[in-house]
C-alpha cells in the first residue's frame, strides 16, 4: 500500500483514525495495540515477506526499552540507535 493510493486515503487512513478516536478515551494500551496492528497491516499490505523483519525489530526495540528502564546504560541506548539505523 502506498500513501497516495486510493486504498490508503479512502479506506485505511479513515478506519485507523476513527479507531484511534474511539479508543483514545479509554486505556492507553488499547490505543497502542490498535496503532501497532494498523502499522503491521499497512506494511504487510505492501510486502508481506518483510513481516518477520518488522516483528523482529519490534521485539528487539521492546527488549532494549525494558533493559534501559532497569539499567540506564548509555551503551544500550547507542546499541538501539545503531541497530535501528
Amino acid at each position: 500500500m502506498i500513501f497516495s493510493s486510493f486504498e490508503f486515503i479512502y479506506l485505511f487512513m479513515p478506519l485507523t483514525f476513527f479507531g484511534f478516536l474511539l479508543l483514545r478515551g479509554g486505556d492507553e494500551r488499547h490505543v497502542i495495540w490498535w496503532l501497532l496492528a494498523a502499522s503491521l497491516v499497512f506494511y504487510v499490505a505492501w510486502i508481506p515477506a518483510h513481516l518477520p523483519i518488522l516483528l523482529g525489530s519490534i521485539a528487539a526495540n521492546y527488549l532494549l526499552h525494558r533493559a534501559l528502564l532497569s539499567w540506564r546504560e548509555p551503551f544500550l541506548l547507542h546499541l538501539g540507535v545503531v541497530g535501528n539505523l
